[in-house]
């Protein structure tokens, strides 16, 4: 599941790095955001149960309106705005961030398989901004 992940983030990043010549940000995500619901739409009804009080409504409106696009968004603006691996590097990290999140807002204590994994993860993102910034030293 992890490997088809990362090749998936790996064909969206393409996309949006060679589509930032032809059409603007917001016209290109939101024909991504429209053509994604329209291809999970028979899934979610498939699959639609109302099982959620308010407070739980009101979090999933609050991630399908705000957060996920956002985020999106701004991944998608990198994309057209500094080296490619920059963004999907620093996308990893959005588990770091929801491992952090959990801590402060649920006080969710992470396993120690869990803090080695962020640690990992953030040391491999520091060694390879190190040597892209090395390398660009050296050209």
């Amino acid at each position: 599941m992890a490997l088809i992940s990362a090749m998936c983030l790996a064909i969206y990043s393409i996309i949006g790095r060679k589509e930032r010549s032809n059409v603007s940000l917001l016209t290109y995500t939101f024909w991504l955001y429209f053509l994604s619901a329209l291809f999970l739409l028979p899934i979610a009804i498939n699959d639609f149960q109302l099982k959620f009080g308010s407070q739980e409504i009101i979090a999933i409106t609050g991630l399908t309106l705000f957060t996920t696009p956002l985020g999106h968004t701004i991944y998608n603006a990198a994309l057209r705005k500094v080296r490619s691996f920059y963004p999907c590097i620093i996308s990893t990290q959005e588990v770091t961030g929801g491992i952090l999140l959990g801590i402060i807002f649920l006080n969710e204590i992470p396993t120690r398989e869990t803090i080695i994994g962020a640690m990992i993860s953030l040391i491999g993102i520091i060694i390879i901004v190190y040597h892209s910034h090395h390398q660009r030293q050296h050209q």
